[in-house]
């Protein structure tokens, strides 16, 4: 996606988001594999009311084209969403989700500590839970069609 985006873009959908980076080197391809392989196992019309945002916590590596090539990696309905440091400090600090970047070796060389949760909000918006880290593939599709 290209432009600014509102969660009210996907009013209506049950919408999954997911707080990482591209350059994490196990939490994240961990969550967003555990979201894909729900996402796998959901007939075409559950698939239809369901929004996952992968939005990152590394606006200064992260591109918008990096951001879609890497979601679309997982799953080719994940949105990967990136912006400015305030825009994604607020984004963060609305739902809950917490970053740190740490000192790395150079500039282009560091990690982010990050919380590690899936928000899930219903399709009036509204969030209604969070999906610890680690849960299964399996548990994650019986908590979304619980609220489809």
């Amino acid at each position: 996606m290209n432009g600014p985006v509102h969660l009210s873009d996907f009013k209506g959908k049950l919408v999954l988001i997911y707080f990482g980076y591209t350059h994490c080197p196990d939490i994240c391809p961990t969550a967003l594999a555990l979201t894909t392989g729900a996402l796998k196992q959901m007939s075409a019309a559950e698939l239809a009311q369901v929004q996952t945002l992968f939005i990152s916590i590394d606006p200064r590596r992260d591109t918008p084209e990096r951001m879609a090539e890497y979601a679309g990696f997982f799953h080719p309905s994940i949105i990967g969403l990136t912006g400015s440091e305030t825009q994604i400090n607020d984004v963060a600090r609305r739902f809950g989700a917490y970053y740190s970047i740490l000192d790395g070796a150079s500039a282009d060389n560091y990690e982010v500590d990050h919380s590690s949760q899936t928000v899930l909000i219903d399709q009036q918006g509204q969030v209604k839970m969070a999906i610890r880290h680690g849960t299964p593939s399996e548990e994650v599709l019986k908590t979304i069609r619980q609220f489809l």
